[in-house]
């Protein structure tokens, strides 16, 4: 009796444990939550940054292609 008292016990206690295990987990991740939108808003303006730059190598591209296409029609 005692051992079936004592498991009941137990088996209370691990399932108290994971329960906290789980509330902590939530906690820690609303914790890094502000961290994280900073984190994603940087990466944002990083690659809004690296779509400008690629929009003006392109138009530098066209440029340069227009160019040569003058150069060799007055040939």
């Amino acid at each position: 009796m005692f051992r079936t008292v004592f498991r009941d016990i137990l088996d209370r206690l691990d399932q108290l444990d994971r329960r906290i295990a789980g509330v902590e987990a939530t906690l820690e991740s609303m914790r890094e939550e502000p961290a994280l939108r900073e984190e994603l808003e940087r990466r944002r303006r990083e690659i809004d940054d690296l779509s400008r730059q690629s929009l003006h190598v392109v138009d530098q591209l066209d440029a340069a292609r227009r160019r040569l296409r003058e150069l060799e029609a007055g040939r």
